[in-house]
């Protein structure tokens, strides 16, 4: 009886979207509806384990791959909360907040006090896993404290300025004495970026500066984006920039990780059969090609989609190399283990970044 009713709720929906298609092909006028519900339904295509899968499953399903949400033992409706955490159970019923159907622009704003700064510190105040940022000028007090508070609260917030905005009324200082993660950009052209991308699936860029004169003076813009593969480009150009950064002091100075020869060596990301049942079969070489050992306590290993390994009490030898297991086991000189319970690397393209444990960006493997 459930399944029947499902099924007439569906057709309903099917009905009202091709009535308004019709109405837009007599009129010429097309409307997007504003939709308030997700209806997916369908055999297995892809197991829901856990709030972050779910998260990652609804951005991908509803702005770029169709695929379905079920559980291990049947197929199962799910209405998903807008960037909202859940445990999944079977029986699991959620509820979706506006969005618009076919797109991924998630709004447009203006200035002068047209709300790009509120919505800056909302997307921030929403994040669940990481923000990297590379910022022009920035001088609101409002939009540091959000960051402050966002790392406080566990957040991985990485922040890149363009040097030469850096003054008396730069936020860069504050954060930095916060322990925000910062650095000055370095690269021989100005960075005239205005970019922050959430959590893999969030980007806000447009012309808007995060200053006083952007928020109350000038006409600027801000586009808020929801795309995987938009924010996949943009996290690229970040990670480009902010491997050569600088940390340490406005005037410059050698990172001394940049002078070892710690590498990526070899990414396994395609297991043999199902990735998720086998975890293992999922790896990533480093290989220590220096003739001094390097301790590699605290340094991470991070995804396109921000998924961080975090290296335990580690040293890895003179021409040794260690590798990360997906999947859980005993940690010895050669082999460390992730300890997840879902594959991490995208077999269609995707990249690894090794970080010390300064974040200072040490190698970079794509495929």
């Amino acid at each position: 009886m459930a399944h029947n009713l499902q099924n007439q709720i569906f057709l309903k929906l099917f009905l009202f979207s091709l009535l308004i298609f019709v109405a837009g092909t007599i009129t010429g006028s097309f409307l997007i509806p504003h939709i308030k519900f997700v209806y997916i339904t369908t055999t297995k295509a892809a197991t829901v384990t856990s709030s972050e899968t779910l998260y990652t499953t609804f951005y991908e399903t509803f702005c770029s791959t169709n695929y379905a949400i079920t559980t291990e033992t049947s197929s199962i409706t799910f209405t998903i909360t807008y960037l909202s955490s859940y445990t999944i159970t079977e029986k699991s019923t959620l509820t979706v907040v506006t969005t618009q159907a076919g797109n991924c622009i998630q709004g447009v704003y203006f200035s002068p006090k047209g709300g790009c700064a509120s919505q800056v510190i909302y997307w921030i105040q929403r994040a669940r896993f990481w923000i990297h940022i590379m910022i022009y000028s920035f001088t609101l007090d409002e939009i540091s404290d959000a960051l402050i508070d966002a790392h406080n609260r566990g957040v991985e917030v990485l922040v890149l300025f363009e040097s030469s905005q850096i003054n008396q009324y730069s936020e860069y200082e504050k954060l930095k004495e916060a322990g925000v993660q910062v650095k000055l950009d370095s690269n021989p052209f100005s960075m005239h970026h205005k970019v922050m991308i959430v959590d893999g699936y969030i980007v806000l860029t447009g012309s808007f500066n995060w200053s006083n004169s952007a928020e109350n003076r000038n006409n600027e813009n801000l586009v808020v984006i929801v795309s995987r593969s938009v924010a996949s480009r943009y996290e690229e150009e970040f990670q480009k920039l902010w491997g050569s950064g600088n940390a340490q002091s406005k005037e410059g100075g050698e990172n001394e990780q940049t002078k070892l020869k710690v590498v990526i060596s070899y990414v396994h990301y395609d297991a043999a059969g199902n990735d998720h049942y086998n975890l293992n079969d999922e790896y990533v070489v480093i290989w220590n090609r220096g003739t001094s050992p390097v301790d590699m306590t605290g340094w991470r290993l991070k995804d396109r989609a921000g998924h961080t390994f975090t290296f335990p009490s580690f040293v890895l030898g003179p021409n040794k190399k260690v590798a990360i297991y997906t999947g859980s086991g005993t940690n010895t000189s050669t082999k460390l283990y992730w300890g997840r319970n879902r594959a991490v690397w995208n077999n269609n393209g995707d990249t690894a970044y090794l970080y010390d444990s300064n974040w200072n960006l040490i190698d970079v493997y794509s495929w």
